[in-house]
């Protein structure tokens, strides 16, 4: 009777259950989540390489430490840095203090450098070790070590002499005349040096051996010529003196202005006197091609036969580059007029000279009677 009933209504019959079985695709989606996880948590685990090294240099009381770091940052968040210090009657001993600072010094982000400042005297031995830390691991590097020791000796600071000089021992006049003790704020050296002068050769004795001497933040043996290039205008100059026991610093400023160069003429100076719509106004385009250095410009204008137009004029330019600029003047019609363009550069705006151009101006057909 069931079966009759179902022919009768034409009512499907359902298909045989199967068992319940998970795409290959979701087993694979599943697979790769678990190795996923599995790789995610490794690295969250993982301490950070330690970095390759740490280099300690002294500089008057100060430490200055550089980092080396490994070739993959990525699992590192920053360093920490702690140091500690040891002296004994003038005499180095095995620093054997507490590290300082409490909990180590925290180096910002991945900041390769580091100044402690003021923590050194004469005869001091200084250990620094600096590791890398993990945020997401949570975790630390091995310590990589540094150590030291400061000298005694002398605590004398300043130089005995400095000699300024350029080409084929053209010595450069300082004013006020240079002393050892004019250091600091007490004094600044100036000198000048024509615009052919590129650079000068500075000479910076010590008066005292074991000394150390950088010029504008480069190391110079006491003694020893310095090349310091110049550029037109004022040139600032500074030597650092670090006294033979590293506690003292004494610094002299010299300030040495290069003469500014003449500049070319501008070359292709092309001038277009365009339609002249803004009558009673002339209008004109002016192009050209401004020599190496050039910063600004100056573009003039005259006519030549009009006695009341005579001088140059500056007056309605528009849109002064260093290449190019805009006329709009009332003029008058078929009349020569002459353009001229310098260029010049910021120091002291020195003008170059200048290159000149001249046309013959036209008006519009139903103003010539006006012109």
């Amino acid at each position: 009777m069931h079966v009759t009933l179902r022919r009768f209504l034409r009512v499907p019959a359902l298909p045989p259950r199967r068992p319940a079985v998970a795409p290959l695709a979701g087993l694979i989606a599943a697979a790769a989540l678990l190795i996923v996880s599995t790789s995610s948590t490794d690295a969250q685990n993982t301490a950070p390489p330690a970095p390759v090294g740490v280099t300690v240099t002294t500089w008057g009381q100060d430490l200055i430490i550089d980092i080396d770091p490994p070739a993959d940052t990525s699992n590192i968040t920053c360093y920490y840095v702690r140091w500690r210090t040891a002296e004994v009657a003038g005499t180095p001993v095995t620093p054997a203090g507490a590290w300082q600072p409490d909990g180590e010094g925290r180096v910002p982000e991945l900041v390769l450098r580091t100044h402690l400042r003021e923590i050194l005297t004469a005869n001091t031995e200084y250990d620094v070790q600096v590791r890398s830390y993990s945020e997401d691991a949570d975790q630390y590097s091995a310590w990589v070590a540094a150590s030291g020791t400061t000298g005694g000796g002398s605590s004398d600071a300043a130089l005995s002499s400095l000699v300024l000089s350029h080409g084929t021992n053209s010595v450069v006049t300082l004013t006020p005349a240079f002393s050892p003790d004019g250091c600091c704020e007490r004094a600044i050296y100036r000198g000048t040096v024509a615009n052919s002068v590129a650079s000068i050769n500075l000479t910076p004795t010590a008066r005292t051996a074991g000394a150390a001497i950088k010029v504008n933040g480069t190391v110079v043996a006491s003694g020893s010529a310095h090349a310091v290039a110049l550029k037109e205008g004022k040139n600032a100059i500074k030597i650092w003196v670090n006294a033979e026991d590293r506690r003292y610093l004494w610094f002299y400023q010299i300030e040495i202005t290069r003469g500014a160069g003449t500049l070319a003429a501008p070359t292709n100076l092309v001038v277009t006197q365009t339609d002249s719509a803004s009558w009673p106004n002339f209008v004109f385009t002016v192009s050209w091609t401004p020599p190496d250095g050039a910063t600004g410009s100056v573009l003039e204008y005259r006519q030549v036969r009009s006695v009341e137009n005579n001088g140059w004029r500056s007056e309605g330019i528009t849109n002064l580059t260093t290449t190019g600029g805009t006329i709009s003047a009332r003029l008058h019609g078929k009349e020569l007029t002459d353009f001229r363009v310098a260029s010049t550069n910021d120091n002291g705006n020195t003008i170059g000279a200048y290159a000149t151009q001249t046309i013959r101006t036209y008006s519009p057909p139903d103003k010539l009677n006006r012109a």
